[in-house]
């Protein structure tokens, strides 16, 4: 589309993003990918834009882009140390990858990246990529795993479909290319390749446990990230935070991965180090468990910002009361009165 001005004497040229077909993709990725396993990481559906009446548009390329993260493009020798097979495969019309009743449509035996792109091709007049107009069709990228894909590095990677420029499709009967509608490049979340007994933040928590839902169910299912050693970022790793609300030690806090102030008291669960002896506002020795360690009636936290000792409910080293708490005053004088009572009963005798 051209359009003039005449107020700056200006010419503009504006792109029709439209096509004769498209391909909205979404990131159907997993969290992880078991070694020797495979998966679907994008969901891709073909839509014919044309009218009814058209011939069909058939696919004929699909531009895959595998990177170990974001603007990190994996090589030829990562992907395939990863990825044994890159397969396609055509919905069965219930929405979700089903290796058993899906169709295979198209499959990459060696990956061959240029910058990380991948071309998956189809089979020239194959039925099964033939999409009609007002009859879409799903297909799901789908990464197989090698056999020792968790023990290699890299072990992270993601997939995207390239619909900015690139992925192609032509009419059936004429085998004239098509114009594909423009849309923003889509990347599938980040996958980890795993195996039965790897921990690859090595938080002590297997990868197959952390399910990345931010909740704790339970010793098989932590909500923790498979990521990130230190989920909730409270100084603790994941794997010592074992949710039981019961401080053992360093190594079993009770404390929950996903939760960073697990007793709501103000502090870190990593500060609070359950030894009793305040050392400093990075190693409060308080339950980490529990808002009021020495139950005098103040909130840890509170007591750490007033200067008093957390752990101790007399306080002998401070002024035992926060400051200017008129509840910690209240209850010094209470004190005071009392122990003035007890020297004088003791005078008595």
């Amino acid at each position: 589309v051209f359009s003039a001005s005449s107020a700056d004497d200006s010419i503009a040229w504006y792109r029709n993003k439209g096509g004769h077909f498209a391909l909205p993709t979404m990131s159907s990725a997993p969290l992880l990918i078991m070694e020797g396993t495979q998966d679907d990481a994008l969901k891709i559906t073909a839509t014919h834009r044309g009218r009814a009446g058209d011939n069909d548009v058939e696919l004929v390329t699909f531009d895959l882009l595998f990177e170990e993260m974001a603007g990190d493009a994996l090589t030829s020798a990562e992907a395939n140390n990863l990825i044994e097979n890159l397969h396609i495969y055509l919905d069965d019309g219930s929405t979700v990858f089903e290796s058993g009743s899906d169709t295979l449509v198209a499959t990459v035996v060696s990956l061959s990246l240029a910058a990380g792109v991948q071309t998956a091709s189809f089979t020239d007049n194959d039925v099964n990529v033939q999409v009609m107009q007002g009859t879409p069709r799903t297909y799901f990228v789908v990464a197989e795993l090698t056999a020792n894909a968790g023990s290699q590095v890299p072990t992270t990677f993601r997939v995207s479909h390239l619909t900015e420029t690139t992925s192609t499709g032509e009419d059936r009967d004429n085998d004239l290319p098509l114009v594909l509608e423009f849309a923003t490049n889509v990347a599938s979340s980040l996958i980890l390749a795993s195996c039965p007994t790897c921990d690859f933040d090595m938080d002590g928590l297997l990868d197959t446990v952390e399910n990345n839902t931010g909740n704790f169910a339970g010793p098989s299912q932590t909500g923790t990230s498979p990521f990130d050693p230190d989920s909730d970022n409270d100084g603790l790793l994941d794997g010592v935070e074992t949710n039981t609300n019961t401080f053992v030690d360093a190594n079993d806090t009770g404390t929950d991965p996903n939760d960073a102030d697990s007793d709501n008291d103000g502090l870190l669960d990593g500060v609070e180090t359950g030894t009793g002896v305040f050392v400093n506002a990075n190693d409060t020795g308080t339950n980490p468990n529990d808002a009021d360690s020495d139950n005098d009636g103040f909130n840890d936290g509170d007591e750490v910002l007033a200067g008093t000792d957390p752990n101790d409910p007399f306080d002998p080293g401070g002024t035992g009361v926060p400051a200017l708490n008129p509840v910690g005053v209240g209850l010094f004088l209470t004190l005071l009165a009392a122990g003035a009572a007890l020297r004088r009963r003791r005078s008595a005798r």
